[in-house]
């Protein structure tokens, strides 16, 4: 479910890609991500605007990422490059990288507003450029949460664009300079099973000039 207005001056492109997993991948990575609930780690800071990153966040990171589904996952990002081009808006470049986190929203968590591109201090050591941000759900259904919705601002970061549903198997993909936040997580069940899921994925382009290999 997508809300907002739409008409908004400058106003990111964006996609929207529901089913975007087989079943079996979705039920792959649900398995994996709640065998071992104490392996989430917990990451909850803050930046500072002179190191070119300043948003606050609080949420769960799952430190062995997509395990079992990793290769599904990447072969389904792979197929749908041609579409994240032309829904984002962001000219077709080779994916040098693809960044992958898996994070798991429990209540009280939250993303302020940021871009996903590095700047300043952080981007100096860096040999590629987070160009295209996507995000893949896969809270279980019925949702047992509200909020954790996705808003994305326009190119000024003052005026919200659209609001996204974290719906399961859904993929949104958007320029990774492009203003947005995750609304706070309310849930009065603290459940891995009630978590809002989802995969980070940034798609990296290398600078040019830089023969360093990507991590």
């Amino acid at each position: 479910m997508m809300k907002g207005p739409m008409s908004v001056a400058l106003a990111p492109k964006f996609i929207i890609v529901d089913d975007f997993l087989s079943k079996d991948a979705l039920t792959r990575l649900d398995h994996h991500v709640r065998a071992d609930p104490d392996a989430l780690e917990l990451m909850n800071f803050g930046g500072h605007p002179t190191e070119g990153y300043s948003a606050l966040r609080k949420l769960w990171v799952h430190p062995r990422a997509l395990g079992p589904a990793d290769s599904a996952f990447l072969s389904a990002m792979n197929d749908s490059l041609k579409d994240l081009f032309a829904g984002t808006g962001v000219p077709p470049f080779e994916v040098s990288r693809m960044e992958i986190e898996v994070c798991a929203q429990r209540p009280g968590s939250f993303f302020a507003k940021h871009i996903d591109t590095d700047t300043l201090e952080a981007s100096r050591s860096l040999s590629s450029d987070r160009l295209i941000s996507t995000v893949f759900y896969f809270p279980r259904e019925p949702l047992a949460f509200s909020g954790g919705e996705l808003i994305l601002y326009d190119f000024t970061g003052l005026v919200p664009a659209a609001t996204i549903s974290p719906r399961r198997n859904r993929l949104v993909a958007f320029p990774s300079f492009a203003y947005h936040e995750v609304t706070p997580m309310i849930a009065a069940d603290d459940s891995l099973d009630a978590a809002r899921w989802s995969v980070n994925c940034w798609l990296h382009r290398r600078r040019q000039g830089d023969q360093r290999a990507d991590d």
